[in-house]
């Protein structure tokens, strides 16, 4: 085995990965700009942007997506994204996460009033 095997294995090696807490960080960032720069669409950013920071269900594309949007054609980005994740979407997911945390606290009161006996 050669010294330079090692070296060559990790030569093509992607070093520009992020990790997952910057990526949500930066995405949640470019969003509060945009939030503040569009009010017309500020409805459905907020909704996004409560997607990506609470439920975290969106996939890391999405957020490189929206990570890397052009701000000088925010618009135009805007309106790609509003086709790629409708806002029917989101509201579906937030009204599921709010389904699953009723019934959450449902089970652990029922829990607990069957340890109280």
């Amino acid at each position: 085995r050669s010294i330079y095997d090692p070296i060559c294995s990790n030569l093509f090696a992607r070093q520009s990965e992020i990790a997952p807490e910057k990526l949500l960080r930066e995405t949640i960032r470019v969003l509060d700009v945009l939030i503040d720069l569009h009010h017309n669409h500020r409805d459905y950013l907020k909704d996004l942007k409560f997607v990506i920071k609470n439920l975290q269900t969106l996939p890391d594309y999405t957020l490189s997506r929206i990570k890397n949007i052009n701000l000088k054609e925010t618009e135009q980005e805007i309106e790609k994204i509003k086709t790629e994740i409708p806002a029917y979407y989101l509201t579906k997911l937030i009204s599921r996460a709010q389904e699953v945390d009723a019934g959450e606290e449902k089970l652990i009161l029922a829990l607990e009033l069957k340890k109280n006996k």
